[in-house]
C-alpha cells in the first residue's frame, strides 16, 4: 500500500487534482461482480490508516489527538487532527483511515474491459480554521487550512508487479483562510466515490478505500493561525459514526 500514500502525499500543499468526482452511484441492470459489506475480515481486508508531517519549521504543532484508526470488523473510521502556528512557524500534518485487501475475483463469467466501481461512505466530519492576523502586505504568509477527501484504488494482484487499473476521489471540503477571523464547518452526509477499473477475464483484485484529512497552518511574527479537523463522533460519543457502508463492484 505503500505507492497509495507516496502518489498522494506528493499532491502539493493546495493545488489538488481530482482523480474523478461522482456524486452518484452507477446504475446496474443486474446482480454486482463483487459486493463487500463489514465485517470486511471475511473478504481479507485490514486497516490501511497512518500520518505523515509534512511540514514542521518554527513555533507551532502538528498534534493527532485521536490516532487514525479502521475498524474492519464493523466499517468504522476515526481521527482526529490539529495544526498550529505563531511567530512565523509553519506546520502541515496528514491522516488516514480506511481498508485495504478487500479481495474479489473476474472469473470466467466476467468480460473483460472497463467496469464500475462504487463505495459508499457515510460521513460525519468537522473543521474549524482561525486566523488572528488579516492578509496585508506584512502579513502574506499567515493561513490555516484544511481538506477531507475519500480515495478508492483497484489493484490487479496476477501480475508482477502489480498494477492499479482504475482509482477515484471524492472532495469533500477544502478551504483556505487567510483573512482574520474563524470557519466552522461540518456534516453527517453519504458520499460516494465512483470510478471505472480495467478488469481481465481470470485476474484476481484487491480494493483499497479511505478517507484523508490535511491540515496547515502558517503565520508571521504577531500573528498565530490553527487549524483541526474531526473524522467520526467526538470523543466519548457513540452517535454518527464514519463508517464505510460497501465496496461494489458492477
Amino acid at each position: 500500500m505503500t505507492r497509495f500514500r507516496r502518489s498522494i502525499l506528493g499532491l502539493p500543499a493546495f493545488g489538488f487534482v481530482l482523480a474523478l468526482v461522482v456524486l452518484a452511484p452507477v446504475a446496474s441492470a443486474g446482480p454486482p461482480l463483487f459486493k463487500a459489506v463489514a465485517p470486511y475480515t471475511l473478504y481479507g481486508g485490514f486497516a490501511y490508516t497512518g500520518s505523515a508531517v509534512l511540514a514542521s519549521a518554527g513555533t507551532g504543532a502538528n498534534v493527532l489527538a485521536i490516532a487514525p484508526s479502521f475498524n474492519p470488523s464493523t466499517g468504522i473510521a476515526h481521527q482526529s487532527q490539529q495544526s498550529s502556528s505563531s511567530a512565523g512557524g509553519a506546520h502541515k500534518l496528514q491522516a488516514w483511515s480506511g481498508v485495504q485487501n478487500v479481495s474479489f475475483s473476474c472469473p470466467a463469467s466476467c468480460s473483460s474491459g472497463n467496469h464500475p466501481v462504487v463505495i459508499l461512505w457515510n460521513v460525519t466530519w468537522a473543521a474549524d480554521l482561525n486566523t488572528s492576523c488579516a492578509a496585508s502586505p506584512t502579513h502574506l504568509t499567515t493561513f490555516a487550512g484544511a481538506r477531507i477527501a475519500l480515495y478508492g484504488f483497484v489493484t490487479d494482484v496476477s501480475v508482477s508487479p502489480q498494477v492499479t487499473v482504475g482509482h477515484g476521489t471524492h472532495l469533500i471540503f477544502q478551504q483556505v483562510l487567510q483573512n482574520k477571523g474563524g470557519v466552522l464547518a461540518g456534516k453527517t452526509a453519504f458520499y460516494f466515490v465512483v470510478f471505472l477499473a480495467g478488469l481481465t477475464s481470470g485476474h484476481s483484485y484487491t480494493v483499497t478505500t479511505f478517507i484523508q484529512a490535511t491540515t496547515l497552518a502558517a503565520s508571521k511574527i504577531g500573528c498565530a493561525s490553527f487549524a483541526s479537523v474531526l473524522i467520526g463522533s467526538p470523543v466519548g460519543s457513540l452517535a454518527n459514526p464514519t463508517t464505510l457502508e460497501y465496496i461494489k463492484v458492477v
